[in-house]
């Protein structure tokens, strides 16, 4: 190749076959390079690594709308991938979205010590470390990883988790913020579990300050934290104040739910049941 006189770039091709070394060689770099089931994720993976994260998301997305919906393995891939395109692009929550997915079938689909479950964990908290954080966002990370870590009975991480999330939430949202609600819920919770009654009591006590608050006396989302500290107190052998709570829960289903609804014959039956230990 070379450039003439007139400013016009002359290139001199030569013909060449499957035979050629050259081209063998570079074919298979290019392989080993782009690696995939399927033409689809072969061009995903090679504009993932040309940096062309917008047009690697589109081959991605086409291979996963022609996934069939039981195909778990693949749809655990293909999400990973886009969580990893949404973390190069700076788009968080997209990427932490796909990244909930994939441990999402993960979990339910793979042996605990999968050693795929590591590598979705390096990225989740690889997420973690951006060098411009948005706490919120943040927060829900540790949110995130919080519920993880429950599904896998791990609960001294999932306090720790659930803590950092409130930690950041209590200093950016204003103290009846709804996700403040859901976090000191989920913190009760945890304390439920594992037999930490008083502290889960403290817990949805401060769920109900807020609720109480924010929200008609009749609500039906009330009940699950009257449900909630009835079932502690009766725990801590408490059971008139038990009473009190799961009678809260009782008048509100009665009010949102026909006679005949689940849910209303559940706090019905708890309610006798408490009564009888009076």
């Amino acid at each position: 190749m070379r450039n003439t006189s007139d400013g016009i770039w002359k290139v001199n091709l030569i013909l060449t076959d499957d035979s050629d070394q050259q081209l063998k060689d570079l074919t298979h770099h290019m392989r080993n390079g782009t690696s995939g089931a399927t033409g689809w994720h072969r061009l995903g993976s090679l504009m993932t690594a040309m940096g062309q994260f917008d047009k690697a998301e589109e081959f991605y997305v086409s291979a996963f709308e022609m996934t069939p919906d039981n195909d778990l393995k693949e749809l655990t891939h293909l999400h990973h991938k886009l969580g990893r395109i949404h973390d190069e692009k700076g788009d968080l929550e997209a990427a932490l979205f796909h990244y909930k997915e994939t441990l999402s079938i993960q979990l339910g689909d793979v042996p605990r010590d999968d050693p795929s479950l590591s590598l979705t964990y390096h990225w989740y908290c690889i997420t973690l470390q951006n060098p411009n954080p948005d706490l919120l966002k943040i927060a829900t990370i540790h949110s995130y990883m919080s519920e993880i870590f429950y599904e896998f009975k791990e609960f001294k991480n999932s306090l720790t988790s659930h803590q950092e999330a409130l930690n950041a939430r209590q200093k950016h949202l204003p103290p009846v913020h709804p996700l403040l609600v859901t976090t000191y819920n989920s913190i009760g919770l945890v304390h439920e579990t594992t037999n930490g009654h008083l502290k889960a009591l403290y817990f949805y006590e401060k769920t109900l300050n807020i609720e109480e608050k924010s929200l008609p006396s009749n609500h039906p989302t009330l009940v699950v934290v009257y449900h909630n500290m009835s079932e502690v107190l009766e725990r801590l052998n408490r059971y008139q104040e038990a009473v009190k709570y799961q009678m809260h829960a009782v008048n509100i289903v009665r009010m949102a739910y026909e006679p005949d609804h689940q849910q209303l014959k559940q706090e019905e039956n708890d309610f006798k049941k408490l009564q009888e230990k009076l």
